[in-house]
């Protein structure tokens, strides 16, 4: 809530109305823009240039009631915004909103299934909208950074989650056997387009190993551990040992979200014949 002081001249008081209506007015719906105005009018008309300091503590409390009121009203018109329009055969299994164009205004990402059968599943599609005048409308839609439903091995559906944090898109899969596999990769606009941040992969078998591949796309560097293991017999580590440490050094790399293939796609680091994966 933007707070002003009792002592704020008329004039700046007047501005200030006027730019928290005009902010607020471009933000929500137009079923609220009607409320906004007649209080906003309604601020207007209290008092005249000679109003008593007892007005002008009336009026700042009233406009004070006002904002609140705005900034409820806006809150409750995002929310109140209607679902996403499902295609025929479609069905979301995860959606979370966020801003992640830095524009204070949140965005809303959804992971559908589809209706399309690939060899390991139900293909998945993920779609970002944004708020254009109170309606969710289609701004990019991406197959390939959320795995298909039966490409985790032993384990399943490998997808765990997706969530917007801080400005990036994250998804999260699970899967395999007896050597199991982590991934988390993190999406960005960058440039104007979508594309891979930070990922990281994670390797390992209970009371074996565990491997680690980070992967910071946009500094061009990364880390890579290889950690063994041994337990006791009811499972738990007694010994740990690293068996290798290193900082990874990425040839430029530009990963688009389109297309990209969790755990497949390849990547170059300096000084490797062999390509990573990310």
């Amino acid at each position: 809530m933007y707070i002003r002081q009792k002592t704020q001249p008329k004039t700046l008081l007047y501005m200030n109305r006027r730019l928290k209506f005009s902010q607020i007015k471009n933000r929500i719906g137009s079923a609220n823009k009607t409320l906004l105005m007649l209080v906003f009018l309604g601020l207007l008309s209290c008092g005249g240039e000679e109003e008593s300091n007892e007005r002008k503590t009336e009026v700042d409390d009233r406009l004070e009631e006002s904002i609140a009121l705005i900034d409820s009203l806006e809150e409750s018109t995002l929310k109140s915004l209607p679902q996403v329009e499902i295609p025929d055969g479609y069905m979301i299994i995860s959606e979370d909103e966020g801003d992640l164009d830095g524009d204070g205004i949140n965005e809303k990402v959804v992971v559908f299934d589809t209706d399309r059968e690939v060899a390991q599943g139900k293909e998945r599609e993920l779609r970002i909208y944004f708020n254009q005048d109170g309606v969710w409308s289609l701004s990019h839609k991406a197959i390939g950074p959320v795995l298909p439903s039966q490409s985790g091995g032993t384990m399943g559906d490998p997808f765990e989650k997706m969530t917007v944090t801080g400005g990036g898109i994250i998804v999260n899969h699970f899967g395999g056997s007896v050597e199991r596999w982590s991934y988390t990769h993190e999406f960005r606009l960058i440039d104007d387009e979508w594309k891979l941040a930070i990922a990281t992969l994670v390797y390992f078998s209970n009371c074996d190993f565990t491997e680690t591949y980070t992967y910071n796309l946009v500094k061009l560097n990364g880390y890579h551990s290889r950690q063994k293991e041994r337990c006791d017999e009811n499972g738990n580590v007694t010994k740990s040992k690293f068996e290798v440490e290193e900082s990874l050094t990425i040839k430029k790399a530009s990963v688009l979200m389109d297309g990209f293939g969790p755990g497949s796609t390849e990547i170059e680091v300096k000084g490797e014949e062999d390509y990573y994966y990310l």
